[in-house]
């Protein structure tokens, strides 16, 4: 009796045995599966981008810093902004300011390959003396985007302004709130939403630990995207409703300054993925901007090439963010629409 208890204890432990055996094989074959299909994730490293309070756009990026996107060096400039310290505009200089939000930002991205630095080197390529200012802050939403523009305008000078559009600029921006919860705290990690130190800090860390893996992060991104709350159409009507009103100042402000605009709309990887059927939002936005004789163009066609070409969206992994090559497609088609709408110039 004894003996034979013994025996299903053995194989007892070694049914354990080899279904632990076969659990962690499943979840290694699952992590080299995501890896190769996705990308290895990309490291988080310190400092993180510092913000502090600015009671017209919320948020503005601490002056004269240095931070990381992932594991690519930030400069911020005096004017808190992203790239190398803007000087007073020559008379033979070409200038563009580039509003947006984190994709004009360049999240993840080396300086190179933000779109502002490359429409600064399609320009330039045409024989110009070009210079793009990165007006791009990650969160921005377009009302945000216009106090900048008023704020920094005058001392940047451009000829051009152009507004990176993105769908996430349809959402209503919280900015007396965000000054309100920043007012007290200088600076403040933009990611944490503030000081990173004690609690803060062990949970940024757990966090790197976690994010290791890609099979956690696909996971973490397949939820994200079956939970997350989508705009309804009734939104997305007062979202446009907010954007024609900004628009029209942002067309006013930016005639004051001597510049002209135009907006460039960059739809998401879904919209792009969706084919046809995802047009329907930049179309609305080249709608809007063609009633009021704003110059447009749509960003999806660059995009949708590079997926087809790669039978992939062109993402950083784990991430959401276009790549280095989105941004040099979506560049050199801004520089082309440039050069057809104001060839005097160009």
């Amino acid at each position: 009796m004894e003996g034979s208890r013994r025996e299903k204890g053995r194989r007892r432990l070694r049914a354990l045995l080899a279904l632990s055996i076969s659990t962690l094989a499943s979840l290694a074959g699952a992590e080299l599966w995501c890896r190769a299909e996705y990308g290895v994730p990309i490291r988080e490293k310190l400092p993180l981008m510092a913000v502090v309070a600015d009671a017209r756009r919320g948020y503005a990026m601490m002056p004269s810093t240095e931070h990381y996107t992932y594991e690519r060096p930030v400069r911020v400039n005096a004017l808190g902004l992203r790239g190398p310290e803007v000087p007073e505009k020559t008379a033979d200089e070409i200038r563009v300011l580039c509003l947006g939000d984190s994709t004009t930002y360049g999240q993840g991205l080396a300086e190179d390959d933000t779109l502002p630095a490359l429409l600064e080197r399609d320009i330039a390529a045409g024989g110009k003396r070009a210079r793009a200012v990165n007006g791009g802050l990650r969160g921005y939403g377009t009302e945000q985007e216009l106090a900048l523009l008023e704020d920094l305008g005058p001392r940047i000078r451009a000829d051009f302004v152009v507004l990176f559009w993105y769908p996430n600029d349809l959402e209503a921006p919280d900015v007396a709130g965000t000054f309100a919860r920043l007012a007290h705290e200088v600076p403040v990690e933009y990611d944490a939403q503030a000081p990173l130190e004690g609690l803060a800090l062990w949970a940024w860390s757990a966090k790197q630990f976690v994010r290791r893996s890609a099979l956690v992060m696909e996971v973490h991104d397949v939820w994200s995207s079956l939970t997350a709350e989508r705009l309804t159409p009734a939104e997305i009507d007062r979202g446009f409703e907010r954007f024609d009103r900004s628009l029209a100042d942002l067309a006013r402000v930016a005639g004051a300054q001597g510049s002209r605009l135009l907006v460039a709309a960059i739809p998401t990887a879904g919209m792009v993925a969706a084919g046809e059927a995802g047009r329907a939002i930049p179309r609305r936005v080249g709608e809007r901007a063609a009633a009021q004789g704003i110059a447009f163009v749509d960003l999806t066609e660059p995009l949708a090439e590079l997926h087809r070409e790669n039978g992939k969206l062109p993402l950083l992994p784990y991430d959401w963010h276009y790549t280095g090559e989105a941004n040099l497609r979506m560049a050199r088609l801004v520089a082309a629409e440039l050069r057809k709408r104001f060839p005097e110039t160009l």
